[in-house]
């Protein structure tokens, strides 16, 4: 994928492996990545049309959906662009970090919010009494991306699909993955 920018789901697992993955929810995870884009840019679009172009490579033990966001209409400033795709990709990345903190319940807010480096954190808490600090805009998104990345996580299932990881790549940089296990 060269130098482009891209963000990429990488499910691992037996049902892949065997090629039996289920489509239906495969398909429900690429829709639910084009729904959290469409959500993300929504007040973005007055400058330039962004549209995301998704990639599917299948390896023997892996299936990866990568998502490349292509400008189109107008001549994009590159850097403008670089730094709306990174701000995608980082806070898909943040929303499923959280789904996964969640642990599939209620997370709630704890005492006041704080600024650190001119952004304001949240203590958020799961239902264990774990404790977490997020960015506000981040937990604030929480509630309106979490249909897309619960169809995102869906399809992992003990002992069919056991791994998902998400990451992404700026420049031909990447970050480190967010992985989400089978319970």
């Amino acid at each position: 994928m060269g130098q482009e920018n891209y963000n990429y789901i990488k499910y691992e697992g037996p049902a892949v492996a065997e090629h039996v993955m289920d489509a239906q929810k495969l398909a429900h995870s690429i829709l639910g990545l084009n729904s959290a884009f469409k959500k993300f840019y929504s007040k973005e679009k007055g400058w330039v049309e962004l549209k995301p172009v998704l990639r599917i490579k299948t390896n023997p033990s892996s299936y990866e959906i990568a998502a490349v966001i292509a400008a189109l209409a107008y001549a994009a400033d590159k850097v403008g662009l670089t730094e709306l795709t990174k701000g995608f990709f980082s806070e898909m990345g943040k929303q499923l970090a959280i789904r996964k903190f969640a642990k599939g319940k209620e997370l709630v807010k704890e005492g006041q919010p704080t600024v650190e480096n001119g952004k304001m954190y949240l203590t958020i808490v799961n239902v264990y009494g774990d404790k977490n600090k997020v960015e506000a805009t981040t937990f604030n998104n929480y509630k309106n991306f979490n249909k897309d990345i619960a169809a995102i996580v869906d399809p992992i299932e003990p002992k069919q699909i056991d791994t998902m990881k998400y990451g992404y790549k700026i420049a031909g940089h990447g970050v480190e993955d967010v992985i989400v296990e089978a319970a």
